[in-house]
């Protein structure tokens, strides 16, 4: 996961709804899933680094204690998501990133869609993107991106949303396959 902590992130409680989302999530990861977790601003930043459903009380705090701050530098977030999930890629399992946003990078690395191409053309490594109460054009661009990765765009707008839409993606996309 790649979870946008930016300081966007404070306004109309989307920052609640991240944490909320990713709870959610955790609750039902299961002892043999896998969970990488990378935070951005303006930096990029290793939460926590394949941690499995055993882990879940460990998972939340970090999440919990999670704080907003600064830029957004999410394509340089999505190229460490992809060196963390080849460190534990497994092709007979879903391999999966998922990045959880409310808008677009104002900061770094402006080439994240040949790495989302590449990595889906070559390895099958899906991409999709939670975003949190985001315009309609950020909605649109990222539901180009996702196009390129295989994946979906999940819109969490309300409490409701965040307790099913992620849970729903995963579940599609782990299901799905290559």
């Amino acid at each position: 996961f790649i979870l946008d902590i930016s300081s966007s992130m404070n306004s109309t409680d989307k920052f609640a709804l991240l944490k909320k989302s990713m709870i959610e999530l955790v609750e039902i990861m299961r002892p043999n899933d896998l969970i990488t977790v990378i935070t951005y601003s303006s930096s990029v930043s290793i939460l926590l680094s394949e941690k499995t459903g055993n882990d879940k009380e460990f998972i939340i705090d970090r999440v919990n204690n999670l704080r907003t701050s600064s830029s957004t530098a999410g394509g340089d977030a999505i190229k460490v998501a992809y060196r963390q999930n080849l460190k534990a890629y497994d092709a007979d399992k879903s391999n999966i990133v998922i990045m959880v946003t409310d808008g677009a990078f104002n900061r770094g690395s402006n080439d994240y869609l040949k790495v989302i191409e590449k990595n889906y053309q070559e390895k099958g490594i899906i991409f999709s993107v939670v975003g949190i109460k985001t315009s309609e054009y950020i909605t649109e661009h990222m539901l180009s991106i996702t196009q390129e990765g295989g994946g979906d765009f999940v819109e969490i707008r309300s409490s409701a949303d965040a307790e099913t839409n992620l849970i729903k993606e995963i579940k599609r996309t782990s299901f799905r396959g290559r």
